[in-house]
């Protein structure tokens, strides 16, 4: 029971551990290229269309659908601005 208790509160460790550290390089890479809000709502699109895929389709295509909805709302955002895309 106490080895148990080890191994469980060991892996709770690592994997708190793990999302920290994820958490902190997800933020110094949207540091790096942030240019305002819009850039927060083409990250919005592109995360929201990616964890979609994930969810709903098998294998590695969350990747492309992630690229193509960063690229779609960046698009409509130029649109609804009047600049030329």
């Amino acid at each position: 029971v106490a080895l148990h208790s080890l191994v469980l509160s060991m892996g709770q460790s690592l994997l708190q551990n793990g999302l920290v550290q994820r958490g902190k390089v997800i933020v110094i890479l949207i540091a790096g290229f942030w240019r305002g809000p819009r850039t927060g709502l083409i990250l919005i699109g592109s995360g929201s269309s990616a964890l979609l895929v994930h969810q709903l389709v098998p294998g590695v295509w969350y990747i492309l659908a992630g690229a193509l909805g960063g690229v779609a709302v960046a698009a409509l955002s130029s649109l609804a601005k009047g600049e030329r895309a």
